[in-house]
């Protein structure tokens, strides 16, 4: 009788410290796993909060899509199969799409930007010392665009400027002189017109035929 009491007691302290062993075992665990759930989320502030020192401002998300598009518009107009009317409607979208992009960059930059046009080409230059225009050939913006060399355009303003300057001019509010250009051929002289008013509006349509 004394052995089976004996073996009672021996039996319930060892399933006591068996048991103790497992709630240790799963404390632990348990104590790992809020530190990994601390860490992660420490490390995950941590990424968050690069992201935000690192974020863009709207404007300058505008600026990149639409140096993006016009990259691309570049790209399909140097390399694609377009009839002759559609190349002249192309190139001359992806002038309005230049215009508009020098006047998020002249917001921008606070700076005063214009827009200078001829039949061949045209040529976005910066107004600089208050005294001058200048290229800026570091950036893709401020490049030389040709026109298909079947392209005739006519620029209507009431804003005289002397040769080889800017005839559209861009303040930095983005707001530009009243002007109409028209694109199309010597066959079609209106295939295309983009309107600029003072206030900074374009308008782009195309002329049915």
């Amino acid at each position: 009788m004394l052995r089976l009491v004996t073996g009672m007691r021996k039996n319930k302290v060892t399933g006591l410290k068996s048991r103790f062993s497992m709630s240790s075992r799963a404390l632990r665990g348990t104590v790992l796993n809020q530190e990994n759930f601390l860490r992660r989320n420490a490390q995950d502030s941590k990424f968050f909060e690069r992201l935000q020192n690192k974020g863009f401002t709207l404007i300058e998300l505008l600026v990149v899509l639409v140096i993006i598009g016009i990259t691309i518009s570049f790209a399909l107009l140097a390399f694609g199969d377009f009839g002759g009317s559609k190349r002249i409607v192309f190139a001359a979208e992806q002038l309005e799409n230049t215009l508009r992009l020098a006047q998020q960059q002249a917001i921008f930059e606070s700076s005063t930007l214009g827009l200078r046009v001829d039949n061949k080409s045209y040529q976005v230059l910066k107004f600089q010392n208050a005294s001058q225009w200048v290229t800026v050939p570091s950036k893709n913006l401020y490049k030389v665009h040709y026109f298909p060399s079947e392209m005739l355009v006519t620029l209507k303003t009431n804003f005289k400027t002397k040769a080889q300057e800017p005839s559209i001019i861009i303040n930095p509010a983005g707001e530009t002189n009243a002007f109409i250009l028209s694109f199309g051929t010597n066959h079609n002289k209106t295939m295309a017109v983009l309107t600029g008013k003072e206030n900074g509006e374009l308008r782009f349509t195309t002329v049915p035929k």
